[in-house]
């Protein structure tokens, strides 16, 4: 995931990204150390930035496409002698649909039906001024809130024994954009209960069983007097 969002980081500046690891970890909310290594095996150094060979050329030829569509549109819109006015004004209605070099390549007809962005309400458990500055963080860095982003984000906070509204707090204050459990330590009542099995065990055995670091730990209501239980059962 860190690999993917670094390349979309590439690509969003047009492979201009500095070689600043904890710049970079922080855009992408990954750690320094995995982004050191991401850059290392995947991208080359070149001076004061990272670079890769293959997205340069899509970003290229992305660039060259897009500055040769500016260039017809201002030629066609400058052409006074196949469409003015008597004035002398370009025509405005002689200016194509498709000059904008960010348009839709395909004509409107009326089998397109318009794209409409879906509000989504403020999740349960959420304050709505969280929410919103959530949505804003994420709209910056053009990433879309939607229902399964919502629903990802519910299921990483369980994991790591968050609300939705702690993880969303935390992404804003960190500048991130996705969340993952394992980026957080987890609260004390998240512990798996085998764990505290394990540790139980581990002062019942002398850390025969468990861990040995909490061989000295003997659950009080479940200590024995063995002088006694085999006096018992000698008498």
């Amino acid at each position: 995931m860190a690999y993917l969002r670094i390349l979309w980081l590439y690509y969003d500046k047009d492979g201009i990204v500095e070689h600043d690891v904890e710049q970079i970890a922080f855009e992408v909310g990954s750690d320094p150390k995995t982004v050191e290594l991401i850059i290392k095996t995947y991208f080359q150094i070149e001076g004061n930035f990272i670079k890769q060979s293959r997205c340069d050329k899509e970003i290229a030829g992305y660039l060259k496409k897009s500055t040769g569509g500016k260039e017809g549109a201002n030629k066609r819109w400058n052409n006074k002698d196949s469409d003015s006015l008597p004035n002398g004004l370009p025509n405005a209605d002689a200016m194509p649909t498709q000059c904008d070099p960010n348009a839709n390549q395909e004509p409107i007809t009326n089998n397109h039906k318009p794209i409409k962005n879906k509000n989504i309400t403020t999740p349960d458990g959420v304050d709505v001024v969280v929410f919103n500055d959530f949505v804003a963080l994420r709209k910056s860095k053009k990433s879309p809130v939607t229902e399964t982003v919502i629903k990802t984000f519910e299921k990483e906070a369980q994991k790591a024994g968050l609300s939705l509204q702690d993880v969303m707090e935390l992404c804003i204050k960190r500048g991130w954009v996705g969340f993952e459990a394992n980026w957080v330590d987890p609260k004390p009542e998240s512990r798996n209960r085998h764990d505290r099995q394990m540790k139980t065990l581990a002062g019942l055995t002398g850390g025969i069983h468990g861990n040995s670091s909490d061989a000295n730990f003997i659950p009080i209501n479940e200590s024995i007097d063995m002088e006694n239980s085999n006096a018992n059962l000698l008498g």
